[in-house]
């Protein structure tokens, strides 16, 4: 596929999805990262993306950075995978020609779409072991017969659409649907599968007094407020794709990359943050203890969909924080 092509084909179950309104539905693509046994932090990250223009123009611009950026030996079949172009292993670098600043380069041009195109990002994390205090969840994954580390992975991918559900519900008032597509792994499939929507099966209320406080709650004093866990707008189960047949999975995959090097406190996480979510929104995440918490889940990338009320309401407490942080340091 050429930059240049103009009829750049979406998967095909795509094509006849439509509601009542004549909107397209959003594409919801999630890829994980730091699944195996001994990673601290499982995340599963999704860009939720409209069906139409906004994916052809991220797709084109993909294919653009791929062939600006990747060396032409291996341009031919090429498919973005963050954890092999990231390795600086001689043994594990599948890229031993190309030069490890170049592709760390790399990751993030593709890491920084999102932000350059307004594309919301959805975050489900937990670390290890986590669940393991949270009984009524866990007992919901067990009857699923799930493993310690399908049970952690499967909560992260559970928390992550449900976030891309509030983004439907929240921010397009319901009014659009939504359809997940996740890679097609044999040994994943039937775990994402089942556990995927487990909120709209059966959805979970959360208390405030078992939320954290953000860091703006806390400087702000304010309580955090409980949340209902649901999903009403997904449509179907996950549908499952090769990420050579759906290139948007290999932006989801800079995601959850970026989100993973940051959560397990490993080298060039916040530079890969920042690009992702861009300074303002990003230096907040990052100054934020509370993404460091046993589990986490997250919405980015909104601000478009804002209303002025939400835009007044944020830069009014922007400014009351960075006052407190003035402050802060002349107290000190």
């Amino acid at each position: 596929m050429s930059a240049d092509e103009t009829d750049i084909a979406l998967p095909s179950f795509v094509s006849w999805q439509t509601i009542r309104d004549g909107r397209l539905v959003r594409l919801i693509y999630a890829d994980e990262a730091g699944t195996g046994p001994a990673e601290p932090v499982r995340v599963v990250a999704a860009v939720v993306v409209q069906a139409d223009e906004q994916a052809q123009t991220l797709i084109r611009e993909m294919e653009q950075v791929y062939d600006e950026c990747v060396l032409p030996e291996y341009r031919e079949g090429f498919i973005f995978h963050a954890k092999d172009l990231f390795s600086p292993s001689a043994k594990k670098n599948k890229y031993p020609n190309w030069n490890f600043e170049d592709r760390l380069d790399f990751i993030k041009a593709v890491t920084c779409l999102p932000f350059i195109h307004d594309v919301p990002i959805a975050l489900g994390s937990m670390r290890k072991g986590t669940l393991q205090h949270s009984q009524e969840v866990l007992a919901r994954l067990r009857k699923k017969k799930l493993g310690p580390a399908a049970v952690d992975h499967a909560m992260a991918f559970a928390s992550c659409l449900e976030r891309a559900d509030l983004f439907l519900r929240k921010y397009l008032d319901g009014k659009e649907k939504g359809l997940v597509i996740a890679e097609d792994v044999n040994e994943k499939r039937v775990v994402l599968r089942r556990s995927g929507l487990m909120f709209r099966e059966k959805p979970l209320q959360l208390s405030s007094e078992t939320m954290r406080k953000t860091r703006a709650q806390e400087v702000l004093g304010e309580e955090p407020e409980g949340h209902h866990y649901t999903i009403t707008n997904i449509l179907d189960v996950p549908h499952f794709l090769e990420k050579a047949d759906a290139p948007l999975l290999q932006l989801a995959d800079a995601c959850a990359f970026a989100f993973r090097r940051y959560l397990s406190g490993f080298k060039y996480g916040e530079d890969l943050i920042l690009a992702m979510l861009g300074p303002e929104e990003g230096g907040a995440f990052i100054e934020d203890p509370v993404w460091r918490g046993e589990g986490s889940s997250g919405l980015f990338n909104t601000r478009k969909y804002w209303t002025d009320e939400q835009v007044s309401r944020s830069e009014e407490m922007r400014a009351q924080l960075i006052l407190a942080r003035v402050l802060g340091k002349v107290m000190r």
